[in-house]
C-alpha cells in the first residue's frame, strides 16, 4: 500500500501530481493507494481533510470559501462527481492501472456548523445529509451524555472550528453515514477505506458501516492508538467484527523505530512478532515506518524515524502483515533533523522497488525466527506453491558484518542476498548455513534461481 500523502501537501495540485505518478506505482508494484481525506472541511482549501464539514463536496460547490479542496478540483479526483467532464480523474487512472483507491473516512466527528450551538450544517447547493442539533452529542435521539471516549469533543487544537462528536443512533447520522459511504463506492469509485481515530466511535459503528451492502467484503483498515499493546488492539478488532485491519501503531513506536534510530543499542531479540500485534492477528495488521501524523515537516515533536528506514521497510516486506510506504520516503527527503525538523536525504525509492519486487516473488508462508540476539535478527517465510521461501537478516551492529549458523529449507543449493544479487552462500547437506548482514543492514536469501525473477 502507497500512502499518497503528507501533512500539508501543496495545495490545489496534489490530484493532479497523484495522477501524474499512477504508472510509475503501478509499474513498481504497488497495489492500494489510501488517499487524503477528499471532502470539503470547515477550514476550506487549508484543510488537511480531518475538520470535515461536507462530505457530498469533493470541490465542487462554493463553500468555506472556495470551490477546492486543498487537494483540487472534484474532476481531478473522479470524473463521477461532475458529469460531463472529460478530464480523466485520479480514481478512473488508479482503477485501470489495478491499483485500489482507498478513501479517508472520518466518522466521529464534524466541524464548521452555523447557529448558537453549532450544531446546524445546511448545503444549499446539494441538499444531501444536513444535519441538525439531535445530530451531535449530548443528543435527545440517544446517549444523552458527553462522556468519554465515545461521545466526547476531542481537543483538536481548533476551537474556532468548534469538531463536534457525531451522535450515531441519531437516525439521520446513522443511515446517512452508510449511506454516504454506499455513493462513495458506486459513485465516486473508491474501492478501501481508511478509518481515522476509530477509538472514537463505538465499535459496533464499524461492523455495521462495513456491512452496508455496498462496503460489505471491502478492504478496510482503522487508525487505533491509545498507546494500546498488541492485544489490546486484538480485543477492538474483535469488537468491530474483524472488518477492518489495524495498522500496528505499537510495532512501529516500541520496536522499529528504536532499531532504527538507537545506531546498534537496540535488541534485536525483541523483533520477534509474538511481541506486537503483528503475531497476534497478521493477517489484520498494516506495518508502517511512518505516516502524516508521525511525520511532519517543522514540526520537532513529529520528527518520525531519524535514521536507517530501510531497515524498518526490509523488516516490514518481509512480514506477514501488510506493508505501507509513505509519501516522503519514496518521493522526498525521508528523514528530519533532530534540532530543526528540516527535511534531509535521499528518497528510498529504489530500495522500496527492490522490496516490492523480493516481495512479489519470495515472500509467503508461514514465519518462523531462525536465530535472534542483540544485534542480529534472522527469519525464515516458508513460501507457498506461488513463491519461493526466503530468509530475512537484520544486523544492528554498527561496525561490524555479523552472521549466524541456520537451518534453512534448501538442501546443497546454491542460495543469494536477492536486495544486492551478491552474497552468494551454499548450504550443507542438512541445510545449514551462515547467514549474515553488513553494518546496520539486510539481506534476504533464496536459490539464484529466484533472483531472475526480481529482476525480470
Amino acid at each position: 500500500m502507497f500512502q499518497a500523502f503528507y501533512w500539508d501537501v501543496p495545495k490545489w495540485i496534489w490530484w493532479t501530481n497523484l495522477s501524474a505518478k499512477v504508472d510509475e506505482l503501478a509499474q513498481a508494484g504497488f497495489t492500494m493507494m489510501w488517499l487524503p481525506v477528499p471532502y470539503k472541511g470547515a477550514s476550506g482549501d487549508g484543510s488537511v481533510g480531518y475538520d470535515p464539514f461536507d462530505h457530498y463536496d469533493l470541490g465542487q460547490y462554493y463553500q468555506r470559501g472556495t470551490y477546492r479542496t486543498r487537494y483540487g478540483y472534484s474532476y481531478e479526483l473522479t470524473n463521477a462527481a461532475v458529469p460531463g467532464q472529460t478530464v480523466t480523474g485520479l480514481i478512473t487512472k488508479l482503477i485501470a492501472a489495478n491499483i485500489m483507491p482507498i478513501c479517508d473516512i472520518v466518522l466521529n466527528h464534524m466541524a464548521g456548523g452555523s447557529g448558537g450551538d453549532y450544531k446546524t450544517y445546511t448545503y444549499p447547493d446539494h441538499h444531501k445529509f444536513e444535519k441538525s442539533t439531535t445530530d451531535f452529542h449530548p443528543s435527545t435521539l440517544g446517549h444523552n451524555d458527553e462522556l468519554a471516549p465515545y461521545h466526547h469533543n476531542w481537543n483538536f487544537g481548533a476551537p474556532e472550528h468548534h469538531p463536534l462528536d457525531v451522535a450515531f443512533l441519531a437516525r439521520n447520522m446513522r443511515s446517512g453515514f452508510k449511506q454516504w459511504g454506499s455513493w462513495l463506492v458506486t459513485d465516486v469509485l473508491y474501492g478501501g477505506f481508511r478509518f481515522d481515530l476509530s477509538e472514537g466511535v463505538e465499535p459496533w459503528l464499524i461492523w455495521e458501516w462495513m456491512s452496508y451492502p455496498a462496503q460489505r467484503g471491502r478492504f478496510a483498515f482503522m487508525e487505533y492508538w491509545d498507546g494500546a499493546d498488541g492485544k489490546q488492539m486484538q480485543e477492538w478488532l474483535n469488537l468491530t467484527g474483524k472488518r477492518a485491519a489495524i495498522y500496528d501503531s505499537n510495532l512501529r513506536a516500541n520496536y522499529l523505530k528504536p532499531m532504527c534510530n538507537s545506531n546498534g543499542a537496540f535488541d534485536m531479540r525483541k523483533l520477534a512478532p509474538t511481541n506486537c500485534f503483528l503475531g497476534l492477528e497478521p493477517e489484520h495488521t498494516v506495518v508502517f515506518i511512518d505516516n502524516h501524523d508521525t511525520w511532519r515537516e517543522g514540526d520537532t515533536n513529529k520528527l518520525g524515524i531519524t535514521s536507517n528506514k530501510p531497515l524498518a521497510y526490509a523488516y516490514a516486506f518481509h512480514s506477514q502483515g501488510l506493508p505501507m510506504v509513505f509519501y516522503h520516503d519514496y518521493y522526498e527527503k525521508p528523514y528530519l533533523s533532530n534540532s530543526t525538523a528540516v527535511a534531509f536525504g535521499e528518497p528510498l525509492t529504489n530500495k522500496i522497488n527492490r522490496l516490492i519486487r523480493i516481495r512479489k516473488v519470495a515472500v509467503a508462508g508461514n514465519l518462523e525466527v531462525l536465530y535472534s540476539d542483540t544485534n542480529l535478527y534472522i527469519q525464515l517465510r516458508l513460501g507457498n506453491w506461488q513463491k519461493s521461501a526466503s530468509i530475512l537478516v537484520l544486523n544492528d551492529n554498527s561496525s561490524e558484518t555479523l552472521s549466524h549458523s541456520v537451518e534453512t529449507p534448501w538442501a546443497n543449493t546454491k542460495i543469494v542476498d536477492l536486495v544486492s544479487g551478491t552474497a552468494e552462500v551454499t548450504t550443507e547437506a542438512n541445510g545449514s548455513a551462515y547467514l549474515g548482514a553488513l553494518p546496520r543492514g539486510y539481506r534476504i536469501y533464496a536459490p539464484t534461481n529466484i533472483l531472475q525473477q526480481v529482476e525480470e
